[in-house]
């Protein structure tokens, strides 16, 4: 309903008893964004965004960010 108003998202996900986990470490369905705001014709960016605590190293944001990068077409 808004999606054109929207010009960035930030990204987390997330499971029971956790939130804000590097994508792909949760449930959320992060494709089906994706299809969402594609078909809304979103053409802003997409953020990583976690806490210090919620991740163990570097290799882990880049994990994620392979993961997203697979499902945005």
């Amino acid at each position: 309903e808004f999606a054109n108003e929207i010009i960035h998202i930030h990204l987390s996900d997330h499971k029971e008893g956790f939130d804000c986990l590097p994508p792909s470490e949760g449930i959320f369905d992060f494709a089906k964004l994706f299809e969402i705001m594609k078909n809304a014709h979103y053409s802003g960016n997409y953020v990583i965004e976690l806490y210090r605590h919620n991740y163990k190293e570097p290799a882990d944001l880049a994990k994620s960010l392979g993961y997203l990068e697979g499902l945005i077409k």
